[in-house]
């Protein structure tokens, strides 16, 4: 391993050790995880029917993959803070991507549902 992936390694365990919540993760098939997830957001630029394009913003939640192993699926669901949180995405973009070059920490998207 080189220097900046031991660099991005750190920097992770920094982040998660220092900025992250705790939040209850639910799977679809029931599996119910507590993790610890640093928060952001991403903004989606998307087309209606009518061609306009509609700025949408996602709740993230940074998760490590050694935290969560297996990959997110639409309909999963992230509570934190009182708040009931979907994972998914608007159009066809994907639920989650890879944070980094090194592949381990995943930006999960989600969309706010409502109070808990």
């Amino acid at each position: 391993m080189g220097l900046l992936e031991e660099g991005q390694l750190w920097l992770t365990s920094q982040r998660n050790a220092w900025l992250s919540v705790p939040v209850e993760y639910l799977r679809r098939d029931g599996e119910r995880l507590r993790v610890h997830a640093t928060l952001g957001r991403t903004l989606f630029k998307v087309e209606n029917s009518y061609g306009t394009t509609i700025h949408v913003y996602s709740r993230d939640f940074l998760i490590p993959v050694e935290i969560l192993p297996k990959d997110p699926q639409s309909g999963d669901k992230i509570f934190y803070d009182g708040v009931e949180y979907e994972v998914l995405a608007p159009q066809d973009e994907p639920v989650w991507r890879w944070s980094g070059t090194i592949h381990q920490v995943r930006r999960i998207h989600t969309k706010e549902i409502g109070k808990i």
